[in-house]
């Protein structure tokens, strides 16, 4: 087998060459990730010198006539010699520092130089044994599901690197995790291919077998096989982004998403994702907000749900709700009245949105939202609106001795906030839980208490619900175990049936003392659901559910050196004039009756029908390759000529016919092209070519090695003309 290595280094650097320079990249990655892990102490300039030389060393001793036995001794030999050179020097009379600093270099020594060895006896393993090979892709596959497992379950910040990455890309974690998943696909695959046809060389050489008639003839194979690859791969990762992206907006951070319609709920009662602490939007306070009855918790609303409609509760017509406009960020909005409430302080706030959002959010009751130019010097804020908000002021306390509902409710809008669940276990547990008191205030108070204590947070309650059935009943009258969505229908579901209006609202819950100089950081896992009670006078209240028992902690810390990052980038932020501000202004011109096409669309547009036009030309310049008749080869090898030389700039003159131009061709450029006319006319009179189709596709292949004449450049740049493609000479 060493003759047979030898030859392939001297005969093939295209199969032993490129097998050892890919196993090479890949143990430096391996090597680097494992840096990042456990930190081996030095520089990572050491770790790929390693790598590298490693596999140098292993194929060079794989050429020679050293067996394993012999491997094992020399490796262990030189590790004994460098152990005695770093004693003797260690017993060298030498001061305390100098002492430690010398001990430190050979420990650094001694950790590369076995890295070394290490990989040199893997590497001469895998020219030896070609069963390695495929050990060492069956380790990689392992390798790589093992460091992604902890993703499963949405759980894109179980190792923070990927939303790390994803942040510093500004794409989607879930379009992080499958490209990973897709490279190191492409990757592997490449790497059992390079090995194993450079081990099957290695084995032809050896036997004295023809590689390079083998190699010309799986060309296509190959060629086809890559295509098919790339098609599946694509197809396959495209459906799996769909399939998922349909998941996560459908249940997104603790089961809440933020696209809402009438009749539909952002909630989901499936499986809470996992918490990620992915950055979601920056909010700066312009003002304090010393009053917040809920401090240091602080709630954004963007959408409430108060119509029970098949198991659960959605979002009801827009009159019931008058206090939560549903409105994308862009949306200029401005409230026409504020009821009279109390105890109540005016906010300004502004919201820079650092992933795509549906709705807006704000605080509590919004007077006015404006769109704001986001900062000029950054692309991660999506977009930025600025509110003025009326927020609560009021002490909880306070509120005992208030009543529940709006007197000024009609029939129809009090019935709507109290429709009760039709499942009477409802009425009898919440009878049970308040006992005898009759103040409704305390009543909801009991009932928030009742839940916190007998509750268990969850991000997987488990629950098996049939369709159509109510999935908040497995929860309340069953094992008590889930998350915001379910604790928000059982405590809204609860207060009802005691005739106290109440209505779920979603958005987020942040700890506002993880502030900083009145900048709030959300992440992913500060959305949240929470039930909500109209109290006279004060509007309404949240009563969240907090279980005291929590199975899987989803708050993590907010990141406060993100979070200094983002306050350096903001600046003051310009309000944008609504269009139909704009538009009343300039009412006086006469509107087309065609809507115009912007800039953006155009360009679009034409680089789709060069990017088409591109596709067909290369089909035609290379359709003669396809399978087909030699007649069918004779028309398409002629056409991509033609089209070559028309990119060239040789194109057949008016009134020249065929003959004529390639004699023309023939005297003028010498390319050759005449190999093809007896062909060709053979083509044209008689009823089949007497050439054979590989004589055809020789002669094709002849006349475009002649255009090699021309410069390299010239030939690539001529060729994304996609103009030539009009330009095509017929067949005489």
């Amino acid at each position: 087998m060493s003759t047979a290595a030898a030859a392939l280094i001297k005969t093939a650097p295209a199969g032993g060459y490129l097998a050892s320079a890919f196993r090479a990249t890949l143990l430096c990655l391996a090597l680097l990730g494992l840096d990042y892990l456990i930190d081996f102490g030095f520089a990572e300039a050491l770790l790929i010198l390693a790598a590298c030389s490693g596999v140098w060393l292993g194929g060079t001793l794989a050429l020679t006539r050293l067996r394993a036995t012999g491997l094992f001794l020399s490796h262990l030999a030189g590790l004994a010699v460098l152990w005695i050179i770093t004693r003797v020097f260690l017993l060298l009379p030498l001061s305390g520092v100098s002492l430690l600093y010398l001990n430190h270099i050979f420990d650094i020594a001694m950790m590369v130089i076995a890295t070394i060895l290490l990989i040199s006896a893997a590497t001469w393993c895998f020219w030896k044994i070609p069963l390695i090979a495929t050990l060492e892709v069956l380790i990689l596959c392992l390798a790589s599901i093992q460091a992604f497992a902890a993703h499963r379950n949405y759980r894109f910040d179980a190792a923070k690197t990927l939303n790390e990455l994803s942040w510093k890309l500004q794409v989607h974690p879930l379009v992080t995790l499958v490209s990973i998943g897709l490279l190191l696909t492409v990757l592997i695959g490449f790497y059992f291919t390079v090995t194993s046809r450079a081990l099957a060389r290695d084995t032809r050489v050896a036997r004295n077998t023809s590689y390079q008639a083998s190699a010309g003839r799986s060309l296509p194979s190959i060629i086809v096989g890559s295509l098919l690859l790339v098609l599946i791969l694509g197809t396959s990762s495209y459906f799996i982004l769909q399939q998922n992206y349909s998941i996560i907006d459908s249940r997104l951070q603790n089961g809440v998403s933020d696209e809402l319609k009438e009749g539909l709920s952002p909630l989901g009662f499936h499986s809470a994702l996992g918490a990620s602490s992915q950055p979601a939007a920056l909010v700066r306070l312009e003002n304090d907000y010393t009053g917040n009855p809920h401090s240091p918790m602080l709630y954004l609303r963007e959408a409430a749900l108060s119509a029970y409609k098949d198991n659960e509760m959605v979002m009801a017509a827009r009159e019931f709700n008058p206090d939560v406009p549903i409105l994308t960020p862009g949306t200029h909005y401005k409230s026409e009245g504020f009821p009279d409430q109390y105890e109540r302080t005016p906010i300004n706030h502004s919201i820079y949105l650092l992933t795509d959002h549906k709705l807006a959010f704000t605080i509590d009751y919004p007077l006015s939202i404006v769109e704001l130019t986001t900062p000029k010097k950054t692309n991660k804020f999506k977009s930025a609106y600025r509110v003025y908000s009326m927020a609560p002021s009021f002490a909880l306390p306070n509120l005992l001795d208030a009543s529940v509902g709006d007197p000024n409710w009609d029939e129809n809008t009090l019935d709507h906030f109290t429709d009760q669940h039709p499942d009477k276990r409802y009425r009898e547990l919440a009878l049970s839980i308040i006992g005898g008191t009759t103040n409704p205030i305390q009543q909801a108070e009991t009932i928030v208490q009742y839940l916190n204590t007998k509750s268990i947070y969850t991000l997987t309650p488990g629950h098996e619900v049939e369709e159509g059935s109510d999935p908040t009943a497995p929860y309340l009258f069953g094992d008590m175990r889930g998350y915001c969505v379910h604790f928000a229908h059982a405590t809204v579901y609860l207060l009802r049936s005691l005739g106290i209006p109440a209505r779920i609202g979603t958005g987020y819950l942040t700890d506002m003392s993880q502030a900083k100089d009145g900048h709030i950081l959300l992440r992913m896992n500060d959305r949240h659901a929470w039930a909500e009670v109209y109290i006279s006078g004060y509007g309404w209240v949240p009563f969240d559910t907090q279980p005291e028992q929590v199975e899987v902690h989803a708050e993590t810390p907010v990141d406060s050196t993100l979070l200094e990052e983002l306050m350096g980038l903001l600046e003051p932020g310009e309000e944008i004039i609504p269009e139909d501000i704009l538009a009343d202004e300039f009412s006086e011109q006469t509107e087309s009756s065609f809507p115009l096409l912007e800039a953006n669309d155009f360009i679009h547009a034409l680089l789709l029908t060069l990017f088409t036009l591109i596709l067909a030309k290369i089909y035609f310049v290379a359709g003669w390759r396809l399978p087909g008749t030699a007649q069918q080869t004779i028309n398409r090898g002629w056409t991509a000529l033609s089209i070559r030389l028309a990119d060239l700039g040789i194109k057949r003159t008016a009134g020249e016919t065929t003959l004529e131009f390639i004699a023309r061709i023939n005297r003028s450029y010498a390319t050759n092209p005449d190999a093809l006319p007896p062909v060709l006319l053979a083509c044209k009179y008689a009823e089949r070519p007497s050439q054979s189709l590989d004589a055809i596709r020789n002669a094709i292949q002849r006349d475009f090695r002649a255009l090699k004449k021309f410069p390299a450049w010239q030939r690539w740049l001529s060729f994304f003309n996609p103009f030539s493609l009009f330009i095509r000479v017929q067949i005489p």
